[in-house]
């Protein structure tokens, strides 16, 4: 078994993870080393966080994928179970309750949910086998979806939830959502903006969205986008050099080893820098757009789909977020970003993906 995946597994696939991997503990070691050349136990901690994810990620990589899918179900119902718990126990960090502490470990269970919950849904939707879906179905689908976003946004983390709900209801359309269903989504969902608005965000999120769209006070709730563009312009062709970043290191940008991580490695690497990421992240993409082309299986065609839509939202989303062009909802850069949670959910995700690969080709 091991010399099959040992084979089987695409050396491109893995240079390109690898390669962004690099990228980003060398970015996260620039954004947690302090003055006198000490680092933050951040760094530390994902390291750590990076090998628990390479043994996982390698035993996933052996087991046959229509695991995952069988089980799918059970596992986001148990995920949906924690992410009450988290609500009703969780830790309080920074305002939000998005970790809980089971057996010694803290992990964010909205992170388990971009695996667990496209499992479920193809595990529903597989039910029909190849004929028509019908309105139970989708209804039962879109149901699952509400209730895992909100229980995600009432953390609060809207930038998690988000993700999750377009990588779902995305998902879905790939499954073959009729319009019809959709036309009367967007029109309830229409409808209930002034009630989302009023009840479902919390005030510093409202304030980030009126900045966003303009107003407010710009200089207080646009502070980290303004610092992180700063940043990012400084940077020029080729950057101001591994660990040299201004803005980093005098500490204009608040949290600038998480979701603005960003900003530090284009001060530091510069253009240059910035389209080496991005050729990356494109050659992934295009890597799994061919190779998903030659699925022939629907179903796990459908997971395949289920398990990179998140991670690819969040690079864009993340991008968007800290040069303004979206608001500023807190999510991270996938493999660059510190976060135990979202690297082991990341490598695991893109584990089961490879496997895919290597029993569908």
């Amino acid at each position: 078994m091991l010399l099959y995946a040992k084979n089987k597994i695409n050396k491109v696939f893995l240079s390109i993870i690898s390669s962004i991997i690099i990228i980003g503990l060398l970015t996260l070691y620039s954004a947690t080393t302090f003055f006198d050349g000490s680092l933050h136990w951040f760094f530390y901690k994902q390291i750590i966080g990076l090998s628990f994810a390479i043994i996982v990620s390698s035993i996933f990589i052996l087991i046959p994928y229509h695991f995952t899918v069988n089980w799918g179900a059970f596992a986001h119902v148990g995920v949906i179970g924690l992410l009450f718990l988290t609500l009703i126990n969780g830790s309080t960090v920074m305002g939000g309750k998005r970790w809980i502490s089971l057996l010694g470990i803290t992990f964010q269970p909205s992170e388990l949910s971009k695996i667990t919950l496209p499992a479920c849904i193809v595990t529903i939707l597989s039910r029909y086998g190849m004929e028509k879906i019908d309105f139970k179905g989708w209804f039962l689908s879109i149901a699952i979806i509400l209730l895992t976003v909100i229980l995600i946004t009432k953390q609060p983390d809207l930038g998690s939830g988000i993700i999750v709900g377009i990588s779902g209801i995305f998902l879905l359309f790939f499954a073959g959502l009729p319009k019809k269903i959709i036309f009367i989504a967007l029109f309830f969902l229409s409808l209930g903006l002034p009630l989302i608005w009023k009840f479902s965000l919390h005030e510093y999120q409202r304030k980030r969205l009126i900045v966003f769209l303009g107003g407010g006070t710009q200089k207080r709730e646009r502070y980290q986008v303004d610092q992180a563009m700063i940043a990012i312009g400084s940077g020029g062709f080729w950057g101001r050099g591994f660990l040299q970043g201004i803005q980093k290191n005098l500490h204009f940008i608040p949290e600038c080893h998480n979701d603005f991580i960003f900003s530090v490695f284009c001060e530091e690497f510069g253009f240059c820098g910035v389209i080496t990421l991005f050729l990356l992240y494109i050659s992934l993409f295009l890597y799994l757009f061919i190779v998903s082309m030659r699925i022939d299986d629907f179903y796990s065609y459908l997971l395949f789909i289920g398990l990179i839509l998140p991670f690819f939202c969040s690079i864009l989303c993340n991008l968007a977020m800290v040069v303004g062009l979206l608001p500023t909802v807190g999510i991270p850069l996938p493999m660059i970003s510190a976060g135990l949670s979202n690297l082991i959910t990341t490598l695991l995700s893109l584990s089961i993906v490879q496997n895919i690969i290597m029993h569908c080709e």
